[in-house]
């Protein structure tokens, strides 16, 4: 009857000790798994923000060659341009030019 029971518990606790290590085996699986997860990460991250960068270089180099093809207009341009779009009168255009000088808009 001793021996049973020895039997019986040598059995529970090896059981036991399977299950335990069953479970530590998926945990493991799992630290590795979210290691893996969170170095592709960072590296996606890493890669993401050197494109966003380069894309930036680009859209301000294009826009600095683009500064360079516009025309310059001076203020009397720029008032005239207005009044004739609006439809001003000579004194309007005149006032529209004292604000583009004070302005300095050009």
């Amino acid at each position: 009857m001793f021996m049973f029971i020895l039997l019986l518990k040598k059995k529970t606790i090896l059981i036991q000790k399977q299950q335990k290590e069953q479970i530590r085996d998926k945990i493991k699986k799992m630290y590795e798994l979210n290691k893996n997860v969170l170095y592709e990460y960072i590296a996606t991250t890493d890669k993401l923000e050197s494109w966003m960068e380069k894309v930036q270089n680009m859209q301000q180099k294009d826009f600095l060659n683009l500064q360079k093809g516009w025309v310059k207009w001076e203020a009397k341009e720029v008032a005239i341009f207005i009044g004739y779009t609006l439809k001003a009168k000579k004194a309007k255009i005149t006032q529209l030019y004292q604000i583009a000088i004070e302005k300095q808009i050009n």
